[in-house]
């Protein structure tokens, strides 16, 4: 089994998504593998939150971009929060970052400074 779905079924056993949910990722992430034309191979998607007081990472994310393109196609991550940060809420368009991540973008794709938070999504 490859690591992409291994950590849907994982998600699943912890409750964190659905039978379902995990069902329409496993797809994706199938699909997307049996089309994959190696533009993305290895490329990961990362988010990271940084605690400016504190001065350390509060999240550290890295999933496989086949993943994280599952998520955002089935909209899971626009209610999440990651460190107490949710990116509804911080008025991050989730449209817009599939959008990006569809064109190939690299690098830091949204990066949010906020009162005690800097929020960085990058590919890699």
């Amino acid at each position: 089994m490859r690591e992409e779905e291994l950590k849907i079924l994982k998600m699943i056993e912890e409750g964190k998504i659905t039978a379902e949910e995990g069902i329409k990722l496993l797809d994706a992430v199938r699909e997307e593998n049996t089309r994959d034309t190696g533009k993305f191979p290895g490329k990961r998607i990362k988010i990271s939150v940084v605690d400016k007081d504190a001065g350390r990472k509060k999240v550290d994310i890295s999933v496989p971009l086949p993943l994280a393109k599952a998520f955002l196609k089935y909209g899971l991550v626009s209610g999440a929060t990651f460190g107490g940060f949710s990116l509804k809420e911080s008025g991050i368009d989730i449209d817009e970052l599939q959008k990006m991540i569809d064109e190939g973008l690299e690098g830091t794709l949204i990066q949010v400074d906020d009162e005690g938070e800097k929020v960085e999504i990058k590919v890699e």
